[in-house]
C-alpha cells in the first residue's frame, strides 16, 4: 500500500525517535491505565515522587516529559531538572547539581503550588552511594521538589527509595498501536509501506517503540519501499527461509551435516548467533502450537536455549555457540 498525503517536516535531519517523541499525555501509547493517572496528576497540579520501570521504548521517559509539560508549560526549563544516569552516576552530580536545583528558591510556588522535578533516567545506573545520597534529599526536599526516577532493572534501585516513590511498571507497546503509529507517519511523509514490513518491524522491535521508529527509518532512507524483504536488508537480519532451512536440517540431517549448515548460512549472510538463536527459538514455538512437537521435548529444550544465551556474553565463539544449538536439540530423547 502507498500512502501518498502531506510530507510532515520530511526534510528534517532529526532522527524520528525526536521527530515524533510524544508531547501530550495523549499522544502516549499503550499503558492506558498509567496515562489515565498521569492525566490525573496534570489536573489536580500534584505529583509523588515517581519510579517508573519497565523495557526500553514502553514510553516511561515520555509520559514524564509530557506530565512536566502539560504541567510548567513556558516554565518547563526552569522547573525541570534532567539528568542522563547513565552518564552522570556518582555520588558528586547528587551533591552538587541536583542538591542545587532542590535548595534554590522555587518562585512558582507562592503562586501556583507547584513543585520543582528532577528527572533521572536510567536511575538504574547510579551508584549505591549515589543512591543513598539521593534518598536523603528526597526526604529532606519533600516540601520544594518531586523526583521521578526511570530505569530498566528494577531490582538495581534501593528498596528504600522505591518505598519512597509510586511505582509504575511500563509493559511493551502492544502490535495494534506501533501499527497504527508506523501508518500515520507513512502517511505523512508519504512513504510506501507493505503489510508484511510493518509486521517485521513489529516482530524485530518486540514493544520497543524506539527500536521501531530507528528500523523504520533506517528501512526508508537505503530502501524507500518499507517491506519484509527490505527491512531484513537492512538490518542484516535472518530471512525466515534461512531460519527453516536450519531448523529441517537439524531435525533431519546427523549432527555435522546440521553444524556445517548453521555455519554456512550464517557467513554467507553475516548473521549473528544471537538473532539465530532467536529466530529459530521462534519457529521453534511455532511448530509446537502447530502440534509437530511435543510437551515434552519443548521442556526439555527451552532450559537448554536459555543457557546459550547467557553463554553468549561470556564465550563470543560463534562455532561453539552454534555447535551447542544443534547439540540441544539433537540430544533431547523423547
Amino acid at each position: 500500500m502507498s500512502y501518498n498525503v502531506a510530507k510532515d517536516n520530511k526534510g528534517s535531519t532529526l532522527p524520528w525517535i525526536q521527530l515524533y517523541r510524544p508531547k501530550k499525555l495523549s499522544e502516549i501509547l499503550s499503558n492506558d491505565h498509567v496515562v489515565n493517572t498521569f492525566k490525573q496528576y496534570v489536573k489536580k497540579q500534584y505529583i509523588p515522587h515517581l519510579l517508573l520501570h519497565g523495557p526500553c521504548g514502553t514510553g516511561k521517559t515520555s509520559i514524564i516529559y509530557a506530565t512536566a509539560h502539560e504541567l510548567y508549560g513556558e516554565y518547563f526549563d526552569i522547573m525541570t531538572l534532567e539528568i542522563n544516569a547513565s552518564e552522570e552516576r556518582g555520588i558528586e552530580v547528587v551533591r552538587t547539581k541536583i542538591k542545587e536545583f532542590v535548595t534554590m528558591k522555587n518562585l512558582m510556588f507562592n503562586e501556583f503550588k507547584l513543585f520543582k522535578l528532577v528527572i533521572l533516567d536510567e536511575a538504574d545506573s547510579m551508584t549505591l552511594d549515589a543512591q543513598s545520597m539521593l534518598r536523603r534529599l528526597m526526604e529532606d526536599y519533600t516540601s520544594n521538589a518531586r523526583f521521578c526516577l526511570t530505569c530498566n532493572k528494577l531490582k538495581n534501585i534501593d528498596p528504600a527509595i522505591q518505598s519512597r516513590c509510586t511505582v509504575f511498571r511500563f509493559s511493551p507497546l502492544n502490535k495494534k498501536d506501533i501499527e497504527k503509529k508506523v501508518k500515520d507517519i507513512a502517511v505523512k511523509r508519504s512513504i510506501n509501506v507493505t503489510p508484511d514490513g510493518v509486521n517485521t518491524i513489529i516482530k524485530i522491535a518486540n514493544g520497543d517503540m524506539r527500536k521501531v521508529l530507528n528500523i523504520f527509518q533506517s528501512t526508508y532512507m537505503t530502501y524507500k519501499t518499507v517491506d519484509s524483504k527490505n527491512v531484513l536488508k537492512c538490518l542484516g537480519y535472518p530471512e525466515e527461509k534461512h531460519i527453516k532451512e536450519i531448523y529441517d536440517s537439524i531435525m533431519k540431517d546427523d549432527f555435522s551435516k546440521s553444524v556445517d549448515k548453521v555455519i554456512k548460512i550464517k557467513n554467507d549472510n553475516a548473521y549473528s548467533v544471537l538473532e539465530i538463536l532467536n529466530e529459530l527459538f521462534n519457529l521453534t514455538i511455532d511448530e509446537y502450537n502447530k502440534k509437530n512437537i511435543k510437551d515434552s521435548y519443548i521442556c526439555q529444550l527451552l532450559p537448554k536455549l536459555t543457557d546459550i544465551e547467557m553463554a553468549l556474553v561470556t564465550c563470543p565463539n560463534d562455532l561453539i555457540q552454534l555447535s551447542a544449538i544443534v547439540a540441544s536439540y539433537k540430544s533431547i530423547k523423547v
